[in-house]
């Protein structure tokens, strides 16, 4: 049985075993702070200002001549962090619409804050859908998300979305939280083709990887615009794939395939994880094309032969 992991500072922080040492209390920080007294007129504080003074009183408190070295760890009041974590605001300069006196209604603000709702509107709108169909596809995501006024930020939102959302406030009124997390790769409905090179076969686990270089016309250059430039395909028992596969890798050539796809939905390393793509043809270019593989096919076919003992 392997020894129990001993803790370190932070744990011991976390579980409140820890001693104080030295403590800023009210301290001082040139961004915040004048003396003893607060400089914000208001009672919002820039967080980048209160993380730069945070990041000081790290730095003054775990001095690096300290004994014992690398013991020590900095710790802020609970109360305090759990007043910040749930108080914390999104603010934006006056426009001058609003110092000209238009109405509040029509200014540059509030056109941002109804657009940014129906952003969230529509990834809640998304998240709802992805978790009740089951036949749920890519182009259906896709459709949800043409809807959006801002469509970056109703991906962003989605990539965030999950039990760990926190409950979000506008107006003073709570916004559903979006605490389901959005699938990593979605089936497209039809068979998506793109040209690449083949890298590698690996007869075994009947897969290759691939080098992609052009998507085709219409729905692969939406459906795959998130797949990285190499990725995995896999041919199953075919055994004409596998060989024209292989043929392939050995002349260099580049292939036109055609493939059932789950497409990921992000850029992030999550999707691409959850992407599958399993060939079911290859898209020959030329109209020679395909006879040239199978004469290549036939001599491959008679080299295995000749090599067969007698």
């Amino acid at each position: 049985m392997a020894p129990p992991r001993k803790k370190d500072t932070l744990q011991y922080v976390r579980h409140g075993q820890c001693d104080e040492i030295f403590t800023t209390r009210v301290g001082t920080g040139e961004l915040i702070f004048e003396g003893d007294h607060f400089l914000q007129k208001t009672g919002l504080i820039p967080i980048s200002d209160l993380h730069d003074v945070l990041h000081n009183y790290e730095a003054y408190l775990c001095i690096k001549n300290q004994e014992p070295r690398g013991e020590f760890s900095v710790g802020v009041d609970r109360q305090a962090a759990e007043a910040l974590i749930v108080s914390s605001v999104l603010v934006q300069n006056p426009t001058q619409e609003l110092m000209d006196g238009v109405l509040p209604d029509h200014t540059k603000l509030a056109w941002a804050v109804k657009n940014n709702l129906q952003a969230q509107d529509v990834a809640q709108e998304i998240l709802k859908q992805a978790s009740t169909d089951t036949r749920f596809s890519m182009n259906q995501y896709l459709q949800l998300l043409s809807k959006s006024e801002n469509t970056k930020l109703t991906e962003d939102l989605l990539q965030v979305a999950g039990p760990s959302y926190p409950e979000m406030y506008c107006n003073d009124k709570p916004l559903n939280r979006l605490c389901t997390k959005m699938p990593g790769a979605l089936p497209a409905v039809e068979m998506l083709s793109f040209k690449c090179l083949v890298l590698s076969v690996n007869s075994r686990d009947g897969a290759a990887l691939v080098r992609i270089t052009a998507k085709g016309a219409g729905a692969a250059q939406e459906l795959l615009k998130f797949l990285p430039e190499i990725v995995t395909i896999t041919f199953g028992s075919s055994y004409i794939l596998k060989t024209d596969l292989l043929i392939a890798q050995y002349y260099e050539d580049a292939l036109w395939l055609s493939t059932t796809a789950h497409c990921p939905t992000s850029s992030s390393s999550l999707s691409r994880k959850q992407t599958r793509l399993e060939v079911m043809s290859i898209l020959h270019e030329k109209t020679n094309s395909e006879e040239i593989y199978l004469h290549r096919r036939r001599l491959l076919q008679e080299m295995k032969s000749s090599r067969q003992p007698v």
